[in-house]
């Protein structure tokens, strides 16, 4: 049992390499992983209920008591991302479909890999899972919605069949595994999460390395287009933890939800999208989806790095004040 856990403890520190390998694989070896795109949706689902074992109820409790970063992160992750996506689609390709996956890949819910980048940096956790939870739970109907409201003109949306699948491998687990880390009282978080965590580690990389088998064509006959899609996602994932700085500071947010906040309004579902995209769209809306997992991890490491200083800076600016508090109250 030590070595399993051993095994997934591994693949999750070195995501940052594994997810490019999973990439190349896939791209170049597509025969081989192709046999498993029937099973990718039941896949999905035990990753997303091995995820919500470490949830419990009382995190959205403790969120709603002061919801405003909650809900301020949802907007910028859930409303302006898929808004800017749209706009900057439009205004350097003329592909709708292509268009329609640069929107999908910022429609998805929050990665639950935000949790693990957030626990490092030692942010709020309540906060992280709660609103991790909610959009996880609300993907199944603002995905299609977002879709339907920004592409419905130019392309067909099937959200009744979207909303259905999602339900089964998002909504659906998520709040099982989070009933049941509830109902056990910390129990499942502590003693079946560790023992599912490598299978849905293993999972993970069967799942990326299936989806890309997708990109083989357009890989080994790269546009012009497709390379200034792969510039203008880089730019978007970027961008996505700038975005959730500046809210946090102009909200004056204490440095835990800032730490939050920078990492759930800029991480995102990809596995999810990718699968929405193969199921419903041309081939070539799986593109944009499919390029973001280049950057989910590499963008996650090298913003917690740059913005790891100013998080310090706020930590020692709070722990005077505490201090300073503390020392008025005395004199008084």
């Amino acid at each position: 049992m030590e070595k399993w856990q051993r095994l997934g403890s591994f693949i999750s520190r070195n995501m940052i390499v594994v997810v490019p390998l999973c990439l190349v694989a896939g791209i170049c070896l597509p025969g081989l992983f192709i046999p498993f795109k029937p099973f990718i949706s039941a896949m999905f689902a035990v990753i997303t209920f091995q995820g919500s074992l470490s949830n419990d109820f009382g995190n959205l409790k403790r969120t709603f008591r002061h919801p405003l970063p909650m809900f301020s992160a949802l907007i910028v992750s859930q409303v302006f991302m898929p808004l800017l996506a749209w706009a900057l689609g439009h205004l350097f390709f003329s592909d709708t479909d292509l268009i329609c996956g640069i929107v999908l890949e910022y429609s998805v819910p929050i990665a639950v890999t935000a949790t693990m980048w957030v626990s490092m940096y030692n942010g709020d956790m309540s906060l992280t899972l709660g609103t991790v939870l909610i959009s996880t739970c609300l993907a199944p109907f603002t995905i299609p919605a977002t879709l339907q409201l920004l592409m419905g003109a130019t392309v067909h949306v099937d959200a009744a069949g979207m909303i259905l699948d999602m339900l089964k491998m998002i909504a659906i687990p998520a709040l099982l595994g989070t009933a049941l880390n509830d109902k056990s009282h910390g129990r499942a978080k502590k003693e079946l999460s560790p023992v599912l965590a490598p299978l849905a580690r293993i999972l993970t990389i069967i799942v990326i390395t299936t989806n890309s088998t997708s990109l083989h064509d357009f890989i080994f006959n790269l546009t012009p287009e497709l390379m200034g899609v792969l510039v203008l996602i880089a730019f978007l994932a970027s961008s996505g933890y700038v975005w959730g700085f500046l809210v946090a500071k102009a909200l004056h947010l204490k440095r835990d939800p800032s730490v939050s906040m920078t990492f759930c309004c800029a991480m995102k579902n990809i596995s999810a999208g990718a699968i929405i995209a193969q199921e419903y769209f041309p081939a070539i809306t799986l593109f944009p989806v499919m390029t973001g997992t280049l950057f989910n991890q590499f963008f996650a490491a090298l913003f917690g790095k740059l913005f790891g200083k100013a998080f310090a800076k706020m930590q020692i600016a709070e722990a005077e004040a505490a201090v300073a508090q503390k020392a008025s109250g005395s004199k008084a």
